[in-house]
C-alpha cells in the first residue's frame, strides 16, 4: 500500500503535463491550484507550493514549503526526496531565491535590496539568536 507522499506523486505525474504547459493560463490555474491544495493538505496542512517560469532551459521549478511552520518541515523534505525524476521539472525543499530578482525597497530615503541585507546567528542557554544587518547603515540612521 501506497503512502500519502507516493500517492501524490503519482498524482503528479498524471497531471505534469497539464500543470507544465498551463499553469499561467489564468482559467487553468484555478483548477490546478485547488488539485494541488488537496492533495498537499492530504499530507501536511501546512505546506504550500510555488512554481517557476520555464527557464530557458526549458525546466520549470515546482517548490513545496512549510509555511514557516517548523513543525512541517520533515514532511517537506521527505516529499520532496520521494519526487520522481523528470526531463522538465526540477523539485525544491522549500522557496527558493528568484536569480536576478533583485528587489529594492526604499524607506525613507534609504534603498535596500537582497544583496544589502546580512545576518549572524548564535545559539546559546537562551535559545537562538540573529542578528540583521544591512550594508552600510550606521547607527546614525544614515547609509
Amino acid at each position: 500500500m501506497k503512502n500519502l507522499e507516493e500517492k501524490f506523486w503519482l498524482w503528479s505525474l498524471e497531471k505534469q503535463n497539464h500543470m507544465y504547459a498551463n499553469i499561467e493560463i489564468k482559467d487553468c490555474q484555478k483548477e490546478i491550484f485547488a488539485s494541488l491544495n488537496a492533495q498537499l493538505s492530504a499530507i501536511d496542512e501546512n505546506l504550500i507550493f510555488e512554481f517557476s517560469p520555464i527557464h530557458e532551459s526549458g525546466i520549470r521549478e515546482f517548490s513545496i514549503s512549510a509555511d514557516g511552520m517548523k513543525e512541517s518541515s520533515a514532511n517537506v523534505r521527505k516529499l520532496i526526496m520521494l519526487s520522481p525524476d523528470l526531463e522538465n521539472w526540477k523539485f525544491n525543499a522549500f522557496s527558493q531565491r528568484i536569480p536576478k530578482d533583485n528587489y529594492t525597497i526604499n524607506y525613507e530615503g534609504y534603498n535596500i535590496s537582497y544583496d544589502d541585507i546580512f545576518y549572524r546567528y548564535s545559539t546559546s542557554s537562551k535559545g537562538p539568536g540573529i542578528e540583521l544587518n544591512i550594508r552600510d547603515y550606521d547607527e546614525t540612521g544614515k547609509m
